[in-house]
């Protein structure tokens, strides 16, 4: 409907048509200048995507952690000592906070996670905060579930009980967010953290 109005050349419906650009609108009809919006099934495909590279991390962390413990511990034969079991704590945590970083920092340079860019996608800001929003949408995700867990846990494991269950609280927040925002999506109109960041998720042009 939106590229009728503007073939026909009306002024006035070309302002209707602007002051609506923040709506929601289904996901999988409306085209803007970079491309249309992508489908719930390509959104979830690149979730995964990103996902399957935590989790393979995650997997080779926890096999290095518990090869250095065998290590450290003659096979079993002595007890880990606190200094080592720290080491392998850390190196399970580990995967979590580099996963989080990678795909910020390829949000950040090339406007899309690898998920996304695998599927073809790209994140696309509605206003003119560009790079602000793109941080502001990553930290609401519900992808970073894992990361304000690892907060949680890093806080708890420091003796900062306080902090803990802020990050805590924080978690469960994005994850009820989440559920959420899969309904949204399910009902072909823009998540919670696309909301919040005027942002939303496009096919590449």
């Amino acid at each position: 409907m939106i590229d009728a109005m503007v073939n026909t050349g009306s002024s006035a419906l070309d302002g209707h048509a602007a002051s609506r650009v923040g709506e929601a609108r289904p996901l999988t009809s409306e085209r803007s200048g970079a491309g249309r919006r992508a489908s719930r099934s390509d959104r979830f495909s690149a979730a995964v995507s990103d996902l399957l590279r935590l989790a393979g991390g995650s997997v080779f962390a926890f096999l290095v952690a518990v090869a250095y413990l065998f290590w450290r511990t003659a096979w079993g034969a002595t007890d880990a000592g606190a200094t080592d079991t720290a080491i392998a704590t850390a190196l399970v945590l580990a995967p979590a906070p580099v996963w989080s970083a990678w795909l910020l920092a390829a949000a950040i340079d090339s406007g899309a996670t690898p998920g996304q860019s695998r599927h073809g996608l790209a994140i696309r800001t509605l206003g003119d905060a560009g790079r602000r929003a793109r941080i502001g949408r990553f930290a609401a995700h519900p992808l970073r579930l894992p990361v304000w867990l690892w907060l949680a846990a890093l806080a708890f494991l420091g003796g900062a009980g306080l902090l803990s269950w802020i990050f805590a609280v924080t978690a469960l927040l994005i994850g009820l967010a989440g559920l959420g925002s899969a309904i949204l999506i399910a009902v072909g109109r823009r998540p919670f953290h696309d909301l919040i960041a005027r942002t939303t998720v496009e096919e590449r042009p």
